[in-house]
């Protein structure tokens, strides 16, 4: 038998090999390594002038040659003519060596490379070009309507709600939760709250599988349609897998990295965490469910948290906070309205510091807490700590009426009754 043979890139993440002499074809895809074992998905073709005929297709252990007999069997039975052993021994050792090998190295010469020194956004402050933003929160706090508005500015081009997009494109939305019609429905109530959007439209697909397993068909729509973000909702089951394991959250990243598409990501918290965080947290914001590395691998991570609107009306209050930016400065919290009338969603700003849970600069309790402790816990007037603390006045009051309760504060009111402004002062418990 011939020993020539060629082997080229093949798909994101696999290799075609050709023995043109014999007339057949082996490609490779979706190989993924452990640290026990290597696998690949193998199509073993025959090539007949332009005509090509499938043989058969399995998952090929290519680590383990114990294996690889039963195979070559099978193989013989379809089409006896061929020395399936080397052939095997070469896709599978050549095939693992190639993966291993990654992407070639790459001098860095910057010179005349003014225009990279920061990067782009194609969606501001939200999504740089080419790299992966987290959105992450509890759930029913927006997260997904949110993520559609911002895919449908990104589709028209144009900005909204603090939001800008220099540049249309289109977008693909890649879903693990909802149905084509619940997602239908989303868009209507958008576009009727934002004439602007009308005639705005998604490339929407339903997922069951994790992202790795879609990856060469997704890759090819995304090189013939020009898609030029996606949205990925959820994460975990995106990611597949355990999701509190290393493993899994770098598999879900390599697999967005063959997509090379910038990437809004809606994740979740974990359910032992409450909706919104005690008052008097101190910096410790909630952590995206999963590895940690769900975290670290993200170039940018923002933090949602809502508040509904009361005596059961639809309307939600929205913030973002971000926790992490590779790529800059870290941005402000950005504060959302959504409001549903009649059918329609309009999304607007929202001024975060209107609300104690979801002002900005933390808690409002841990802000009066703070404020207390570093005036040597001098008594204060509502007004002063206002002042102090830069809340509203409305917070202020509500978050100490809270804290007295909790016995966090206690409150001194003077001989004439009076219980607003001047009248009363607060302090911290002494120890």
């Amino acid at each position: 038998m011939s020993d020539t043979y060629q082997v080229v890139p093949f798909a994101p993440d696999g290799f075609l090999f050709r023995w043109p002499e014999l007339g057949y074809e082996v490609e490779l895809t979706r190989i993924h390594q452990t640290k026990t074992y290597a696998t690949g998905e193998a199509r073993f073709v025959t090539v007949n002038g332009g005509t090509k005929r499938i043989i058969t297709e399995t998952k090929l252990n290519l680590s383990n040659v114990k294996e690889r007999p039963p195979l070559v069997k099978i193989l013989n039975e379809k089409c006896a003519n061929a020395e399936w052993p080397h052939i095997l021994e070469v896709v599978c050792v050549i095939g693992l060596r190639e993966h291993r090998k990654g992407s070639p190295p790459v001098i860095l010469d910057c010179d005349g490379e003014a225009e990279l020194v920061h990067t782009p956004f194609i969606l501001s402050p939200l999504l740089y070009a080419n790299l992966p933003t987290i959105l992450y929160g509890p759930g029913d706090s927006g997260k997904s309507f949110l993520a559609l508005y911002a895919s449908m500015l990104l589709a028209a081009g144009g900005g909204g709600a603090g939001l800008a997009a220099p540049n249309s494109m289109p977008v693909m939305y890649l879903d693990w939760e909802l149905s084509p019609q619940d997602m239908k429905r989303r868009m209507i109530a958008l576009r009727q709250g934002h004439p602007e959007l009308a005639g705005t439209t998604l490339i929407y697909r339903s997922m069951a599988r994790p992202l790795i397993d879609a990856t060469s068909d997704l890759t090819k729509h995304v090189r013939d349609t020009g898609i030029g973000a996606v949205v990925i909702d959820s994460l975990v089951p995106a990611a597949g897998g355990e999701p509190k394991d290393a493993e899994t959250a770098a598999e879900f990243f390599s697999a967005l990295k063959m997509l090379a598409l910038p990437a809004i990501i809606i994740g979740h918290t974990p359910k032992d965490n409450p909706n919104y965080p005690t008052d008097d947290s101190t910096g410790g914001h909630r952590s995206i469910f999963g590895s940690a590395f769900f975290f670290n691998l993200a170039r940018q991570v923002w933090e949602v948290r809502a508040i509904h609107q009361e005596h059961g009306g639809g309307d939600l209050k929205v913030g973002l906070y971000q926790r992490k930016n590779n790529m800059g400065q870290r941005h402000d919290a950005l504060g959302f309205a959504l409001s549903f009338t009649n059918g329609a969603c309009l999304v607007s700003t929202y001024d975060l510091g209107d609300d104690e849970f979801l002002n900005p600069e933390g808690s409002a309790i841990g802000a009066i807490k703070a404020a207390l402790s570093n005036s040597d816990n001098e008594p204060k007037t509502i007004i002063e700590i206002a002042m102090l603390t830069g809340l509203k006045r409305s917070a202020v009051e509500k978050a100490l009426q809270r804290a007295e309760k909790r016995n966090e504060i206690e409150k001194f009111v003077d001989s004439d009754g009076g219980g607003r402004g001047k009248k009363a002062t607060f302090w911290l418990p002494l120890k």
